[in-house]
């Protein structure tokens, strides 16, 4: 059967059935509102393939997270507990099912719908629970919650010293556990962890900062999130220019330049073209904020 129905407060649309590929594969298109999300679950028949087509979308594969947004994918694998929860207003997701059959139980447990402007009916989920053992899909707990992330914000101007601690390093987790890339706001962004020798006490620090590049220079903009004072990588670089960047998986040797002049503001302005806030930041502060170039000397990966 094929058509859209009502299911779990959103809807479905079966746009293909195991009938039209002998069994091999069925694809639906899910349609929900922001906090939906399934029961905890299993599937024994099939493995999943999810594809984000609007919105933004946590899903949960066994121990795993993964925040992710349109044009992104997923895989969950038959006997692996996963389930998901929508972070955006709506969205739309396009769920492959290989072999096909769960398609049916989606039918057998929704509502038709019959014009777009209706509202959702009561859905009877302990019936789809019922039902689900006869497709091979066992519920094994609640709706799971997602857990924080510290790139799911940046440290306001005002954050307390430990609080931009707790932020620091949750960054640099998030960043070594998934190969130099971070999410949240930072999604998209090119992140760098920045290793400098303190400029007093002489002992490593790590920053995560966004990073840019002039040629096969790398720029770091020392805003500071928009405080009045330099943070405290510039002042190391400036006491100990020679300092370590993680990027990507690769970590890389470089000494520090600090711009002055024209070269500032050409590059302050070559930065602002492609982040406007920091412009925002200079516009609050009294203090210039300083453009630091790396060159690169050793490379390690």
């Amino acid at each position: 059967m094929t058509g859209r129905f009502w299911f779990l407060g959103g809807t479905v649309d079966v746009k293909l059935a195991g009938h039209a590929t002998e069994g091999r594969a069925a694809q639906l298109e899910f349609h929900d509102a922001e906090h939906q999300s399934p029961p905890l679950h299993v599937h024994t028949h099939e493995d999943e393939l999810w594809a984000v087509l609007d919105g933004e979308i946590t899903f949960f594969v066994g121990d795993e997270q993964y925040d992710l947004s349109a044009g992104e994918v997923a895989f969950g694998p038959r006997g692996v507990p996963h389930s998901y929860v929508v972070r955006s207003p709506t969205s739309r997701m396009l769920v492959t099912f290989a072999p096909a059959g769960i398609e049916e139980w989606f039918t057998r447990n929704g509502t038709p719908v019959a014009t777009a402007a209706e509202l959702p009916p009561p859905f009877d989920l302990d019936a789809a629970i019922t039902t689900a053992g006869e497709y091979g899909l066992k519920v094994v707990g609640p709706p799971p919650v997602r857990t924080p992330r510290a790139s799911d914000a940046v440290p306001s101007g005002t954050a307390a010293p430990e609080e931009l601690r707790a932020w620091n390093l949750g960054i640099q987790a998030e960043f070594r556990a998934n190969g130099g890339q971070v999410g949240g706001v930072f999604k998209g962004a090119d992140m760098a962890l920045l290793t400098t020798t303190g400029a007093k006490s002489g002992k490593d620090t790590t920053t995560p900062i966004t990073y840019f590049r002039d040629g096969e220079r790398i720029l770091l903009i020392a805003s500071n999130f928009g405080r009045a004072k330099h943070p405290a990588w510039f002042h190391n670089v400036r006491a100990n220019p020679l300092a370590t960047l993680e990027i990507g998986t690769e970590t890389l040797t470089a000494r520090a330049t600090i711009t002055e002049g024209d070269e500032r503001h050409r590059l302050f302005t070559q930065v602002v073209a492609q982040q406007p806030g920091y412009a925002e930041y200079q516009k609050h502060i009294d203090r210039v904020i300083p453009v630091v170039a790396f060159e690169v000397v050793e490379r390690r990966s």
